[in-house]
Parts: structure tokens; sequence; C-alpha cells
């Protein structure tokens, strides 16, 4: 199909080559004429369009993982009519969250629609390999579609900030966004790259044949459906419809359902009955603009923000600029495009924690909401609706008023956890109206300070007649606001006392941005505004309150498990146990590396940990299974141990209750009396003592934890998400009780690991297959994000306290270092003595001085796990810590102090040399530091990192490679796993560059666990290197035995060597394995500067190149925003899903991102010269930290603080706050 064809198809209604797919036709969605192909009644009445794509269609690339909008892989192309004018348009929604029964009338398009190699791809499927846009490829669909989306809906053009601003809800783990954004903004309208336009003719619509019109499909909507089970779904047209449905089902348990995008907060109360879609009321979709804006209530978020934009020109709205703003902050693209404002109002009315931006802003602009009933409408204020009883009643509209821009003044605020599609950690909203300088009125509107506080009373009676600027005035209001802010605290929560300071903090900043120019001192100002962020570039060289928190003792044993209710469920097949286990309760192979004790399968009497699984439920389809495991009883006795719940390292660090202690000691120092002779003079050294502390991080891989396990007839294969087959194969040998050769692993490729599918993904792995074995059935697992979070280990925490002695130069003359690694419930996979304690020295010279203490300790949580540079970055950011602390300690640069420690003889001194040069650091760093002085409330800073990642190869690894005699063609199986990292590629290279053949004529299959027998995991960032090795030996081997045969043809082609080969019995396959001493270990060195601000060159590191961007990213997640939360009383892990664990999104990315590759340095050691780059960019990205460092020295030297601080692993914006030391006494306007 040509891209014109498939534009066409894609802006009309007209059908596509029937061999298309992902194309699904308003005709082929609940059609009359088709009502016995698809039917309503057969599908469950909550089934959503992801499960419908995926289980019924069978159009498997339309991805989902959080399954609450919260990551958009789900992403598709809605085409649909609007309600009032009819007119067709597109948009991008997440179809994990759009229920299937709202779907009438719609054409959809999946990522299957766009194009594939038999038809030929789309360009931006295209240009997204071209520009390196992919690793895994998980999020790649969701991306793609977002895009296409996009460009259909504004009808090809489309600026690159726009695009940039509209992937907000897709996330990604593996690229950091770089890539992906650049192949988005090649086709902006305003970018040098050629993009083909074609309008979309949306009016190229067929006429109805009933009414003479353009088809609006509604002929086709049922009014009423049952469903298979027995539920009602209704779809009406107009309001009174909807009250005599109302009358109809009397008490029995309702919902309204327009975008359904509420889910992905609060999930949908299964029990519902009645499902009433108000998609096709046309009252609730006009909009009216004259002396007042109104806007029907299901009005979507995006109609909302292009109706504002359109009344924004007009006098008296003016501040709808500023709604705007804020508008853009709520949500993602596909939420909006989708989510209504009587939904958002209707969540926040139901779920009153819900800090709904919405409400908050309409609440500060004084609009009205009219609600109907049977018999009446009534106009509300805000807080009237929000305390009234909606049941059988309806938001009909919401009504914004007109302003006088002369004597008002208007600010709303949003603070998210990242920069985008998060909800407010606190949002505000201020308006005040003036005669002359007196406040006429006010209103002062919060969300997130608690479920019953949403507007400030006392400091608006005391504003009344007043000046809002009058510095007593200005000092007693912060007072009273003060006073008012009572914060509650439910985890996650963060911190009341931060929330406080954030409000505080909000309503100041609204103050000096408003306040006349004379009234605010030059230093302040600069604080009113907020940041703006240009659009991203890159360039390639090649909780602690413990009176609230009383530990309890751990004291529950699983006693019995009743699965009745569940079993009764139609379509539930069976429910295993331990009892159920035929070998070992165990889902790991003990005396495989780093495995050193076996964890439980399933819980058999101690529970050891929250949410530890007790069983696995089968049923006919996922969501049965997930709603059938909820059905099932546990009674738990009490064994009051008296020991506490201690989830974390620091939990038991702050007990000194240490369980494992590994160790290495190297003895030495100065002399007795402590001294250092420098040039003659004896000079006593500084003492210098500190601690940090490195919390967890989820893997976070798009695709979770999923295995299929088929039945043979004499024993199991298994598609595992796995990095590890020999593991997996193992593990469920130990736990069938079945032979190793029974058992077939076979993998494709991952969408994402970072370590968590090790030995992690071998909990679903192993429980799979006991339940396919167990039943005889082939049985998918595929685990929520919720249960994934709650019952896999994170990375490893650590915690450490150090002393050391510097001289006046910050050069380390002793340096004592203990460490405590959080290994969970077992100490499976330390990374103590393998990967920290190497890692410590890092860069510097190190000496006898040097004492590293290392400790694993257990915690009552699930066993942790490898996490990109497991130890590594640990060890790495350890020292890299204890440097910038020696630098505030004898008043130095950071990196005159590095500087300082590095041996003379090494290559590192000359290259951070250069480095510093060549990011203009010096520079840099005093215009930094001359901005700070004339800025009290805006600051800058600039950190650099240094990193010596070692590597060693000390693992198995096996290739075979097969030429196949008939045409030439080349197989390669390899015992590696490709997860991202491009292990299949570099392998297909280096056999066509090993036997001189185009690389077409390689191709790579799926690995296994026969040809790849006995290999170890692929991690460490040596997957590609060990298996590229293994490849070359086979084909080497392969080579030289056609030699002879080559010697004596001459010269022949590849296919005649080949053939005669065959001819003469000459073996074609090799396998080789990869072992250690095959490859020699070696170091990798890279650096990092950052800079963090508001000039728009907020980054600029020269590092090594590779999957650098990603680690970089990844690292930035996890030193700035991603914090595991666990509930003290109960062990619970309360941030366990996309709604409150927070990775970066695409805007959370450096602005100017610039990667070197140091050219003309092949590693002699490492395979053809190469060198890893894998796990760097997470050990480098600690720049970021201490650039935030930087600048927060700053503030707080202007509060008059001027001692050194911990920030560690997370420094969230609670951090931020905290440390800078601010009060409201420091909110000023002219002191």
């Amino acid at each position: 199909m040509s891209e014109e064809d498939r534009l066409e198809a894609f802006t009309t209604t007209k059908l596509l080559n029937p061999q298309s797919t992902g194309y699904l036709q308003r005709e082929k969605v609940f059609d009359e004429k088709l009502q016995e192909v698809m039917k309503p009644e057969e599908y469950p009445a909550d089934i959503t369009l992801n499960t419908f794509i995926r289980e019924y269609a069978k159009l498997f690339g339309t991805k989902f993982y959080c399954l609450e909008g919260g990551c958009s892989c789900c992403t598709v192309t809605v085409r649909t009519h609007h309600p009032v004018s009819n007119k067709y348009y597109s948009r991008a929604a997440n179809s994990c969250l759009v229920l299937l029964n709202i779907c009438h009338g719609w054409d959809i398009v999946t990522i299957e629609g766009l194009g594939d190699r038999r038809s030929g791809y789309h360009p931006l499927q295209e240009r997204l390999a071209q520009f390196n846009g992919t690793q895994c490829g998980y999020c790649s669909p969701g991306m793609i579609m977002n895009m296409f989306s996009l460009l259909e809906a504004s009808g090809g053009k489309v600026s690159a900030e726009e695009i940039e601003n509209s992937f907000g809800g897709n996330l990604c783990r593996c690229t950091g966004y770089r890539p992906i954004l650049e192949t988005m903004k090649s086709f902006a309208s305003d970018c040098d790259y050629e993009f083909v336009e074609k309008e979309c003719d949306i009016e190229d619509l067929r006429l109805c044949s009933k009414i003479g019109q353009i088809c609006d499909r509604k002929c086709s909507i049922p009014k009423i459906a049952k469903v298979d089970d027995q539920r009602v779904w209704y779809h009406p047209r107009s309001l009174s419809e909807i009250f005599q449905i109302f009358e109809d089902i009397h008490e029995r348990r309702y919902t309204l359902i327009a975008g359904g995008t509420a889910h992905g907060v609060y999930r949908r109360d299964p029990n519902i009955e009645v499902f009433i879609e108000v998609n096709n009321v046309t009252e609730l979709h006009s909009y009216k603009i004259g002396d007042v804006v109104e806007l029907g209530a299901n009005v979507t978020l995006t109609g909302m923000m292009r109706v504002l934009k359109e009344a924004a020109a007009r006098p008296g709205f003016e501040y709808f600029e500023e709604t705007l703003r804020h508008l853009d902050l709520v949500a993602s693209v596909q939420i909006r495009n989708f989510g209504t404002i009587a939904g958002n109002l209707m969540t926040k009315h139901d779920h009153n924690g819900f800090v709904s931006d919405i409400f908050t802003i309409l609440l500060s602009i004084d609009a009205r909401i009219v609600v109907a009933n049977p018999s009446s409408q009534v106009e509300r204020s805000l807080i009237e609706f929000f305390k009234s009883d909606m049941r059988h009643r309806i938001i009909v509209k919401i009504i914004l008023p007109q302003w006088n821009k002369s004597t008002t003044l208007y600010g709303s605020y949003k603070i998210l956890p990242r920069a985008q599609h998060a909800h407010a950690l606190v949002n505000a909203g201020f308006h005040f109206t003036f005669s002359g300088s007196q406040i006429n009125s006010s209103r002062i509107a919060f969300g997130g300070i608690n479920p019953n506080f949403t507007e400030s009373h006392a400091t608006v009676e005391f504003f009344e007649g007043r000046n809002l600027f009058d510095p007593d005035t200005f000092t007693q209001s912060l007072e009273i606001l003060g006073a008012e802010l009572q914060p509650d605290w439910i985890l996650p929560a963060a911190s009341p006392e931060f929330r406080r300071r954030l409000a505080l903090g909000l309503f100041y900043k609204f103050l000096i941005k408003n306040a006349p120019e004379g009234l605010v001192k030059v230093t302040y100002r600069s604080g009113g505004h907020l940041l703006q962020r240009p659009v991203s570039s890159g360039t390639q060289y090649f909780d602690t309150n413990k009176k609230e928190w009383p530990p309890q003792e751990f004291m529950l044993l699983s006693r019995k498990l009743i699965p009745s209710e569940a079993l009764a469920m139609p379509g539930v097949i069976a429910f295993y146990s331990a009892k159920d286990i035929p070998g070992t309760n165990s889902f790991v192979a003990v005396g495989l590396l780093y495995l050193y004790e076996n964890e439980e399968l399933f819980c058999a009497d101690i529970v050891k940990y929250h949410s530890q699984p007790v069983g696995i439920i089968l049923a006919k389809s996922n969501e049965l299974a997930k709603l059938a495991s909820t059905r099932v009883r546990i009674l738990y006795a009490h064994n009051k141990t008296g020991q506490e719940i201690k989830s974390t390292v620091k939990d038991v660090v702050d007990h000194k209750h240490i369980i494992e202690y590994n160790e290495e000691t190297a003895c030495g120092g100065m002399n007795s009396a402590g001294m250092k002779k420098s040039e003659g003079i004896l000079i006593k050294p500084k003492r210098i003592r500190g601690y940090f502390e490195m919390g967890g991080q989820f893997h976070f891989s798009i695709e979770t934890q999923t295995t299929v396990s088929i039945p043979r007839e004499d024993g199991l294969l298994l598609y595992s998400a796995t990095q590890w087959m020999d593991l997996v194969q193992a593990s469920i040998t130990n736990a069938l009780n079945i032979p190793d050769n029974r058992i077939e692993v076979e993998v494709r490729r991952l969408g994402g690991s970072f370590g968590c599918k090790i030995s992690r993904s071998n909990h679903v792995a192993v429980a799979c297959a006991l339940a396919s074995w167990l039943s005889n059935r082939p049985v998918r697992f595929v685990q929520s994000i919720e249960s994934n979070m709650r019952t896999s280990g994170k990375r490893i925490a650590c915690i450490s306290n150090y002393t050391l002695s510097v001289d006046e130069q910050g050069r380390i003359q002793s340096y004592t270092l203990n460490f405590y690694e959080d290994s969970g419930v077992t100490k499976n996979e330390s990374p103590v003595e393998g990967y920290t304690i190497p890692a410590v020295p890092n860069c510097y010279q190190r000496t006898a001085s040097w004492i590293i203490s290392g400790n694993d300790v257990l915690t009552d949580a699930p066993s942790h796990s490898w996490c990109r540079a497991p130890g590594t970055l640990e060890g790495i950011s350890m020292t890299e810590n204890v440097m910038e602390h020696v630098a505030w300690a004898v008043k130095m640069d950071p990196v005159d102090v590095r500087l300082n420690n590095i041996p003379e003889a090494s290559d590192v001194k000359g290259l951070l040399v250069d480095f510093i040069k060549d990011a203009d650091y010096r520079l840099r760093r005093k215009d930094i530091d001359i901005f700070n002085a004339e800025n009290r409330w805006r600051k800058r800073g600039i950190g650099v990192s240094l990193m010596r990642f070692p590597i060693s190869y000390e693992m198995q690894m096996s290739a075979a490679v097969a030429i196949y005699h008939y045409d030439g063609t080349v197989l390669i199986s390899h015992g590696g796993v490709e997860m991202g990292q491009g292990i299949n590629t570099k392998a297909a290279q280096v056999a066509a560059y090993t036997f001189e053949i185009p690389l077409q004529m390689v191709s790579v299959s799926a690995s296994n666990t026969f040809s790849g027998a006995n290999s170890i995991f692929t991690g460490g960032s040596i997957g590609s290197e060990t298996v590229c090795f293994g490849v070359q030996k086979a084909c080497n081997e392969l080579l030289t035995r056609m030699k002879p045969v080559r010697d004596k043809m001459g010269s022949p082609t590849w296919l005649q060597l080949v053939q005669r080969c065959y001819e003469e019995h000459v073996n074609l396959f090799s396998q080789q394995i990869h072992h250690a001493g095959d490859l020699e270990p070696y170091d990798t060195w890279g650096m990092s500067c950052t800079e963090i601000g508001d000039t728009g060159e907020s980054l600029s590191p020269l590092i090594d190149v590779g999957q650098i961007e990603g680690g970089f990213v990844q690292g930035l997640g996890y030193w700035l925003m991603e914090k595991l939360v666990y509930d003290r009383q109960t062990g619970e892990l309360t941030t366990f899903n996309s709604w409150e664990y927070h990775v970066p999104g695409a805007k959370d990315i450096p602005i100017d991102f610039r990667v070197k590759l140091f050219q003309k340095r092949p590693n002699r050691g490492g395979f053809l010269g190469s060198k890893t780059t894998g796990e760097l960019g997470i050990c480098l990205s600690i720049s970021a930290l201490f650039a935030l460092r930087h600048a927060l020295n700053s503030a707080r030297k202007d509060v008059g603080i001027d001692e050194w601080y911990h920030l560690g692993a997370p420094t969230t914006i609670e951090d931020i706050v905290l440390a800078a030391g601010h009060t409201k006494r420091d909110f000023k306007l002219n002191i």
C-alpha cells in the first residue's frame, strides 16, 4: 500500500485492503448489519478497548503495562464524530482506559494499521528506526501512535515545541527519550527535515440514507445492551433519557461513563450493575462564549483548552492564558483527549483526597456549576457542589466569569514530582479584585493539603479592605495562612511540613510576581517567574514521623487458604498453593552464581514480607484471574515474636541489627602523631565525618514479568521473559522435580529489563510452569504492575558512613568507609564483595590508609536484586560524594579536589583537564556564582562526576552458527538475550564481517536452552561482547573447515564455496563458547558535567557513548525523583504503580545533551577493541546531584546556613525544599 493510499484510508471511511490489519472501522464495531459477528452481549461489561484489541482482534502490536493511563504504551488513534458538530476528528487514546462499550461509531487505528514488513512501513516507523529511537521496542508502538494521532489531528502542521509537549504521557526506560523526540520533531512544520503533508478532508464522508446528511453513526448505537455477566449498558442521547434511566434502575449501583479515565486513579467498583454512556448527549458537549463562558460538562479537557484559547483573545477573559498554562500540566494528551470536566469534578466529589487541578482552578476563579435533577437545573458554587449529594443528578455545564483586567490579579500553580503527567504535590489558585489599592474580594484555593481543606477563609477575611502589598499586611497574612494550612499525612504523600512550606512558597511567588516594580527588591524579583523550558536537543560525537508510625510486631503466619469462592466463579480453572508443589518450594536454584539460599515460591508458613504470594489462580482470562484472586480467603495466625517490621536498610541500621557482614580491610596510615609533612611544615589534617544514603529503585521495565508455559508430551516449553534461561530451566526442575532435559526455555526478546529479569523473573516463570504442569494446559502469566512492584526486589539500597583526613589541598590522607546494603529477606545477589567494594576507589589514589567495610543487611522486604550497574553505581557514588564533602570542607572547587586526588600517572588526570576545558566549566561556574548572588529565589548550579567502571569476563556464553547449503544464508543462535542492547544485530554484523558476506544473508534465531545450553545470564554490560566472541570463534572454525575446499577452488563465490563444502561433507555447523580467560578485564572511564537552572543550556556532558543517554536519564530518576515509600506499620510498599512512582518523562531529560566518544583509543583486551557502555550513564548521573548541591549552597547561604548537609538518592522536591532552610520569615518584599 502506498503512503498516499494509507493516508487516504486513515482520513476517510473507505475500507482498507481485506489483508490489512490494525484498522477497526465504525462498521465493525457494533454495526447493526454485523451483530451476528460482533455482539456487545458477548463481552464483559467493563472490558477495555485494549483487551478487545489484543485478546479478540488478536492485534498484539498494541502493548499494555500499567493499565492506568500512566505509560501510554497502549496508545491507539481514535477517529470519531463530535456530538455537536458531527465533524470527524482524530485523537490519541489510552486503550487500557477506554471501555469497549463506548466505542460505537469509532474508527480505531492500531500500530498494525500503519504498516509492516509485508505492506511497507509508515514514515514514522521508518524514521524511528533511522534515528535509533528504539531499543527494547516495547514503548515504540505507543510513541508512534501518539505522533500519528497528533499529525492527523493537526493536518500535519505542528511545531517542534508542540510535539515535545505532547509526549508527557509516554514513558520509556531505555533510550532517555532524546532519539525518540528527535524522530518526532523531524515531522514538525518548523523542522528542516522534509515531511510530505496531506490535508485531512474529514468532510469526505458518506451521507446517511436515513437523514440525508453526513452520517454520525448514531443509528447503529443501541440504546440498551445487556452483556454476558447480566450487567447493563445504556446509551442515552438526551438528559431526559438519562433521568428516565435513573427512574428505571431505582437503587441499582450505576456509573456515568464518558472517557473512563478516572479508573487510572481510582479503580472502578467491580460491583457496578449499570453503565450509562453519556458521550452522545448533545447538551453536555456544547459551549458558548458571551458575557460568560459556558462549557458543557462533558467537554473534554482538550476541548476545554481549545475553547479557553479561543476566548482568551476577548476582553475580560485574558486570565485564561494563566489557566491554559496550568491545564497543560494536567494529566497527558491521551487522558485530556477523553477525560471530561464533569468526570474530573465527580472524581474529586467522590474521593475528597483527590488533588484535582480542575477543581482548584475553577474554585479560584469563582466558577459556577449547573446541576440538573429530573425537575430542575440549579446553579451552585464549587463548594456547594462538593458537599452535595449527586446521586441521580448530573452536572450540565460550568460557567466561567468575565473579569475586569485592570482590577484583578490571578495566578494558579501546580508543583509536580516530574515535569509532566503526574498528580500535584500541591496546587494553588489565587484571585484578588481591587478597589484602588484596597482588596475588594479574594479567593485562595489549595489542593494537596488535606481532603477537607480546599480554600482559605481566615486569610481571605483578613485581606478584606487592606492593601495586599503593605509590608505589615503581607507579614501578618503569611502567619494567618500558615496557621490555616494543616496538611494531613497519608502515605505515600510527602511530609506535612514540606507541603505547608510549598503552599506558602506558592503564595509568596504570586505576590512578588504581581507586586508593583518598586516594592520588590531586585534580587527577589526573579522568584516570581516560572521556569520556561526550551525544546530539547542532543549532539553525539562519535516517612519519618515516628509518633504516627509505631512499629508493630511481625506476627503473621499463613494458616489456611480458602479458595472456594474463587473456584465457584465461571471460567476459573484451579488454585495452587505451596502444598501442591511436587518438588522444592523455591523459585531459585541454589548453587548457581550469586544464589545462596532458597526463596519461597508461595508462602508456606511465616509471612516474610508484605504481599508475599500464597498461590496462583488459573482462569480463562487475565481479568477473570485477577478478580478471582481477590476472592481467595487467607486466614492468618498471630505469632508475637517481639521483632519489629524493618522494611528498609535504614530501619535495620537505625536499630543496629546487622545480619550479614563482609569486609575488605587495608591497613596502614599516617605517622603516630597524625601529622603530614608538607614542604617541611607539619600540618594537622582536617577530619571529616559524614553519611550518605542511597535508596532502592524499581527497574520499571515497560514489559512486566511474563511467561507462557506449554505442556508437551514429556515436559514443558516455556517462552519466558528472562535474562537467564539456564536459571529458569534449573529452577523449574527443582520445583517440579522433573529432569532438566524435559524443560525447554526460549526467549526472542525482552521489553526492557535493567536486571529485574535475571533472577526475579523466575517467580512468575516457575509459578506459570507449575500451573501448566499440574493442569496440563497452556498457561500465560503476565504480572500486573502493582503485583510486580509489591513482590519483586528493587535496586539494592545502600547507607554508608565515612571518616577521612585531608590536607589543605583536599588530598585524602586516610579514608574509612562503612556501608550497609539492603538484601531483602535473603542475601541472594549480594553485590558487596564482587561489585561495590572494587568500585569504591573509583579514579583516585588509593593508599594503605583506605579501610572499606561492606555489610549485607536482611530486611522484611522481597529479596532485592541487581539493577543497572549494581554495586558499581553505589561504590562510585559513595566516593564521589566524599569528594564533594572534602571540597566543601577545604573551600575548594570540587574539580580541583578531584584533580589533587587522581594519581599523577593516570590518564584520567589529563582527560579531566581537557574535559573541563571543553565543557567551559570554569567560566560557567563563575557566571553561575554571579547569577546566584544577584537572585535570591532563583538559583543555578553545576556539578562534575568521574567514573571508573571495571569490566571482567567470568561467565560462560555459547553461540552456534549454521550455514545453509542451498542459498548460503547463515543462521545464528546464542545463549544471550536481546533486551534492547542490540545483541542480535551485533552478532549478525560479526558473522557478516567474518564471512565477508552481506548482512542481509545473516539472521539470528530466538535464544533457547538447546543451542544456548548452560549459558550464564546476559547482564553486566558484557553480554554482547561474549556472544560476539563466541560467534566469531564459530565463524573462524567454519572458515578453517572450509579453507581446504576454497584453496582447491581458487576464488569461488560464497555460494559456490558453501555448496561445494556441502557436497564434500564439510560440517557447516559450529557451536563455540566464551569462557573466563578468553577476554581480558579492563576499565572504562567516564566523566560528566551537569548544569541546572533556567538558562536553556541545562546540561552539557561529554561522556562515553552507547546506551549512555538511557542510563543517564534513568540515573536522573534515581537521584531526583524515584522514591520507594513503605508503611512503617505493615511493611507495605505504598508507591506501587505509575500514579505514585514517578520515572523521568520526556521533558525531564536534559535540554542540551551532548555525548562525546574519545576516538582512536581501542581496548586491546576487549572484543574487537570495543568497550562496554550499557551501564556507564547511570554511574555518571550523580553529577546532577552535585549541581543541585551547588545551587542549594547559595540558597542556604542566603539564610545564614553554612554547614554540610545530606543529599542522597532520591533527593526529591520535598528534600530540596526542606534542605533550602527557608521559612515564612524569609519571605520578604523589599528588605
